[in-house]
């Protein structure tokens, strides 16, 4: 006769001696279902090899939160339609993995910008991260952007689009220092990116043209790199081919706070989608991507987000820290 018994969380079944409601005996080798009984230990076996599958006892549960720490990579994209992306990347401390953070739920803290450490609790996705919470560095009061700044303008040639139909070294050198490529003066009064920054900053601040002192504007390429453009932005592989060509040709990437890459025009890369990409700070050096080269502002504005500054007049999520920097945002990002 079967009683009743009250478990811990739920009333269960408790049997009397003439009753076994053992899961193995409904299905022993004595009861009348040998068949199932078989299926039963095949369903274990095939269980028990489930859990011991390499890895599977580390992984982490799909929604299981976990805390990172890393140094943060920022990247700011401007469209031709007027648009402002931002992507963020946490690179993780004493490890390879990079994450890209994702806020769908709490908005980027204004004051994120590249090379911070940071503390993130989020729930990881593959090589994503949804952001829960991020604990940034507590201000601490650095001085404005001041001095010179060292930058390298590297030409890109893909197989079968090419910067080097649009553009030349000398357009590229005066846009950026009002001179040619072997150092020759612009006419009076043209416009560059030095030029720009020094008013601007009242003559604080000073992009130097010559950093190897070959006496000519660092400004080198084109170098044509084995990638061919199929639709899809693969800009950080071209970018990681043309930094290796610019070392194999001697160039001493390690002497430049900025390394500037010239594309193709985004017209003829239109799946970037953009004219400008850049990191938003500089640890020991930071990068621009330039896909409309015809005007210095385009080097200017980019140059402006490694320099940590954002865009004047956009919203709180978008806008970037202002602390470090002595140029009012409109003077340098409005064309």
């Amino acid at each position: 006769m079967s009683t009743l018994a009250h478990c811990e969380y739920a009333p269960c079944r408790t049997s009397s001696k003439q009753e076994n409601f053992s899961l193995l005996s409904k299905f022993s080798p004595a009861s009348s279902h040998p068949l199932k009984y078989l299926l039963f230990l095949a369903t274990l076996l095939v269980l028990a090899s489930l859990l011991a599958a390499p890895g599977t006892a580390y992984s982490k549960s799909h929604d299981e939160s976990v805390v990172v720490t890393g140094t943060m990579e920022v990247i700011v994209a401007d469209t031709p339609q007027g648009q402002v992306i931002m992507t963020y990347f946490l690179h993780e401390d004493n490890s390879t993995q990079i994450y890209e953070l994702l806020f769908t739920t709490i908005s980027p803290p204004e004051n994120l910008t590249g090379g911070q450490q940071v503390t993130v609790t989020g729930i990881p996705e593959g090589n994503q991260l949804q952001v829960e919470t991020i604990e940034l560095p507590k201000p601490n009061g650095k001085l404005p952007v001041v001095g010179d700044r060292y930058a390298v303008v590297i030409m890109v040639d893909l197989q079968n689009v090419k910067a080097s139909t649009r553009y030349t070294r000398d357009q590229i050198a005066t846009a950026m220092y009002a001179l040619d490529s072997n150092g020759v003066p612009a006419p009076a009064g043209t416009r560059s990116v030095r030029e720009l920054y020094q008013q601007a900053s009242l003559g604080q601040l000073n992009f130097t043209p010559d950093t190897d002192n070959n006496g000519k504007p660092d400004v080198f390429g084109p170098f044509t790199i084995n990638y061919s453009y199929t639709g899809t932005c693969d800009y950080q592989n071209w970018t990681a081919a043309a930094e290796a060509a610019a070392q194999q040709a001697g160039i001493d990437l390690n002497l430049y706070q900025h390394r500037v890459f010239v594309l193709p025009r985004y017209s003829d890369i239109p799946g970037c989608g953009w004219q400008g990409l850049a990191n938003v700070g500089c640890t020991s050096f930071c990068r621009t991507w330039i896909a409309q080269a015809e005007t210095p502002m385009t080097y200017a504005h980019e140059l402006g987000h490694n320099l940590e500054m954002g865009h004047a007049g956009t919203p709180a999520p978008i806008r970037r820290t202002m602390a470090r920097l002595i140029i009012p945002t409109a003077t340098i990002l409005t064309p």
